[in-house]
């Protein structure tokens, strides 16, 4: 990481709580071992978006008290995880579910798959970050290895992209 990037992230806590300076941190640290630079997000609230320059791809965003996630290479995640998924389906009265037709996914549909009591199933485009909501230092084993799987599905989507060009 460059001084640059490091003082965006030093100016980026000064607007953190202590408690989501712990927790940010240990993220950060891994998003920088994984290859992820941080830059201000475009947006009026002054936040941190991590994008891996190479593949091109943004895991999460961080803005004070607020942390999106992006995680749909998992299927086994806990229900704080799942909620996340269901609260922005419920927040925007399903406007961001289904397929956009991008043109991003490749073997298969790649995203989040919600499914109610009742049976219903929505689909929520992996493109989309879910805000995760209360988050503690206790969830930060589970946040590093579903950010460690999603690393690993971009690696593994590049390659096979790649390839497919041959």
């Amino acid at each position: 990481m460059n001084e640059k990037q490091q003082a965006l992230i030093d100016a980026f806590f000064v607007e953190c709580s202590e408690e989501d300076q712990k927790l940010y941190i240990q993220i950060i640290n891994l998003f920088d071992r994984l290859g992820y630079r941080p830059k201000k997000t475009k947006s009026q609230t002054f936040g941190l978006d991590f994008q891996h320059p190479t593949l091109k791809e943004t895991i999460a965003k961080f803005y004070p008290h607020d942390f999106r996630l992006k995680f749909y290479a998992s299927h086994i995640y806990s229900e704080k995880f799942n909620n996340s998924i269901l609260t922005v389906i419920e927040e925007f009265e399903g406007k961001y579910t289904g397929c956009y037709e991008c043109g991003r996914c490749q073997d298969e549909l790649a995203g989040y798959t919600y499914r109610y009591p009742d049976g219903k199933v929505v689909f929520r485009c992996g493109r989309e970050l879910n805000t995760i909501a209360d988050l503690t230092i206790d969830d930060l084993p589970e946040i590093l290895r579903l950010i460690e799987n999603q690393h690993t599905y971009f690696i593994t989507q590049a390659k096979k992209k790649a390839e497919s060009a041959f």
